[in-house]
Formats: structure tokens, C-alpha cells, sequence
């Protein structure tokens, strides 16, 4: 009787660790990146050096927050399947919001690449961003 209960818990302890495996594979593993260029040739004078690159998933929630130069590549790791909002912004001022569907869990890696343009203002610096596809 005794190595029926010990079969038995076996067995379900097998099952408890294949269940909770299988969880942690769906619950992250996609990566988000890209590469983001700033048009500088439109201004002179003093133009910002970084840019803050924000994610934030469907509930508004933020991910991650990166800060990188003007010229640079950003990454997100180990993200959940599902929509987010890839958000950029200079000096605390958001410049470009674009939505992001991850919801494969097959998708693995994806790439959205931003551009931007500064254009002159009287006064102080603007920004154009638009998506590249």
C-alpha cells in the first residue's frame, strides 16, 4: 500500500512541475526592439542628447523605461505575450505613441524602428516623430 502513495504522489508532483513549466514559457520570452534615428540637420544650436523610451502595456502600466542616445538601438526582453504602447519622450514631453501587438505567443521577436525630425521653433526645439514600417 505504501508504494501505491508513494507512486501516486510521484505522480503528481510530475504533473505540479510540468504544469508550473509550462506556465513560466507563456508568461514571457518575446523580445521588442529597434533602432531609433533623430534628423538633426534641420536646426542649430542646442538640440537634447537622450531620449527616454517607455513601455507600457494595455492597463497603462509601465514595462520598462529606457534612456538612449539619439542614434541608438533600444530592446525589451522577456515580455509577455499582448498589446503595448511604446512611448518616447524628451524632456518629460511625449513625442511619439505607437501600438504594438505582440499577442503571438510564436512572434518571438519584433522590430519597430522610429524616426525623427527636429524642426526649429521660436524659442526652443520641436520634435516630428513618425513610425517606419
Amino acid at each position: 500500500m505504501t508504494s501505491k502513495c508513494l507512486a501516486l504522489v510521484g505522480l503528481v508532483s510530475l504533473v505540479v512541475f510540468a504544469l508550473a513549466s509550462e506556465g513560466k514559457g507563456q508568461s514571457g520570452g518575446q523580445t521588442l526592439y529597434g533602432d531609433i534615428r533623430v534628423d538633426e540637420s534641420k536646426i542649430s544650436g542646442l538640440k537634447p542628447l537622450t531620449l527616454d523610451v517607455i513601455l507600457y502595456t494595455e492597463g497603462r502600466t509601465i514595462v520598462s523605461r529606457q534612456t538612449v542616445s539619439t542614434s541608438a538601438r533600444y530592446r525589451f526582453n522577456n515580455l509577455p505575450s499582448g498589446f503595448y504602447d511604446l512611448v518616447v519622450e524628451v524632456e518629460a514631453r511625449e513625442v511619439a505613441r505607437v501600438r504594438v501587438d505582440m499577442s503571438s505567443p510564436l512572434l518571438g521577436e519584433m522590430r519597430q524602428d522610429l524616426a525623427f525630425e527636429w524642426k526649429p521653433t521660436p524659442g526652443k526645439y520641436s520634435s516630428f516623430a513618425e513610425e517606419i514600417l
